[in-house]
């Protein structure tokens, strides 16, 4: 089968425009991909501060605790804690069962 001149024509009008679009298409794919990649890098570098920020957070916290006298205190106070309930289920007949309130 043969094309007449107004059939060509038109195919390659038709062609043109296909190619026109593709270009289009790609450009936009590209410059969504650029958007796509610098957004994902801001949230990565959020994320990141955040974990940062905790990290410390959490280091500092660690830090104060292995101070000697916060360990003291804290030790002290676990066990006062624990002598209190332990005091409070000593039964009458235990040699320190005189000591309950």
């Amino acid at each position: 089968m043969r094309l007449d001149a107004e059939q060509e024509a038109e195919c390659q009008a038709l062609k043109q425009q296909l190619k026109q679009e593709m270009e289009l298409l790609d450009a936009y794919q590209r410059k969504t991909k650029s958007q796509m990649e610098t957004q994902h890098e801001r949230e990565q570098q959020k994320l990141e501060q955040k974990v940062s920020i905790r990290r410390a957070h959490l280091e500092q916290k660690v830090g104060l605790r292995s101070e000697p006298s916060l360990n003291t205190l804290n030790e002290c106070s676990l066990h006062n804690v624990r002598g209190h309930r332990y005091m409070e289920v000593v039964p009458e007949e235990h040699p320190w069962g005189h000591l309950k309130g």
